[in-house]
């Protein structure tokens, strides 16, 4: 059954078919996050799924691998983002 197949039966209730679906792609997402962002690997693993999650649940999507990867994407880049903020406020403090 290809990832699409699952999440589809996943939304009509079939909770097997998502942790399927997790079990598939857990090793290969949380290594590509680790390589980007090892810092904050786990919080963002996490929340990208929370978002995919939501987001299949709202709208159909067509390639949900490619979803769920670019959802971390941008996960880290937000995290990336935060992290240059809080890094600007301290050293703005000391000048």
């Amino acid at each position: 059954m290809n990832d699409k197949e699952l999440l589809d039966l996943y939304l009509t209730g079939d909770i097997k078919a998502f942790e399927e679906f997790y079990q598939r792609h857990k090793k290969a997402l949380y290594t590509y996050i680790y390589n980007r962002h090892p810092d904050q690997a786990d919080d963002i693993f996490q929340e990208t799924f929370y978002s995919f999650i939501d987001a299949i649940s709202q709208r159909d999507i067509d390639f949900p691998l490619g979803y769920l990867y670019k959802t971390a994407l941008n996960k880290i880049r937000s995290s990336f983002k935060q992290k240059k903020g809080k890094l600007l406020e301290f050293n703005e403090e000391f000048t």
